[in-house]
């Protein structure tokens, strides 16, 4: 991370995502869904950078589930990695990649819960 400063820090069951002063996602921890945006199945003691591709840029928030990270952008892209991630676009797929996720505009904060009867993701959104 170098100078960077850290301006949010959100923890998953087993893995955390950091955003730095610099727009840039680093990630650490266990990655066995791909939940850091490395190589699934590799946990990650230190942490790596996650690509953020440009639709994403800049970046305005991260948020994670039990084993999902999100990366939401300034102008309110959502992008999902980590366990079941394509499944939010019907695709029952884990990826590494963080995905665009169709969202409603404007989406400026997003809180993940699990609910443990049945153990799926809920998103709740914040709009402007």
């Amino acid at each position: 991370m170098g100078t960077e400063n850290i301006t949010m820090i959100s923890a998953g069951h087993y893995h955390t995502l950091v955003l730095s002063s610099a727009n840039k996602v680093y990630a650490f921890g266990e990655n066995l869904y791909g939940q850091t945006g490395g190589i699934i199945g590799t946990t990650y003691l230190s942490m790596i950078e996650v690509f953020v591709p440009s639709l994403a840029q800049p970046v305005f928030s991260i948020a994670t589930g039990p084993y999902i990270s999100f990366i939401i952008s300034e102008s309110g892209n959502v992008l999902a990695f980590g366990q079941g991630a394509t499944s939010l676009e019907g695709i029952p797929q884990n990826t590494a990649t963080p995905t665009l996720v169709s969202n409603p505009p404007s989406i400026r904060n997003m809180m993940v819960f699990q609910s443990p009867s049945v153990m799926t993701n809920t998103l709740l959104y914040g709009y402007n």
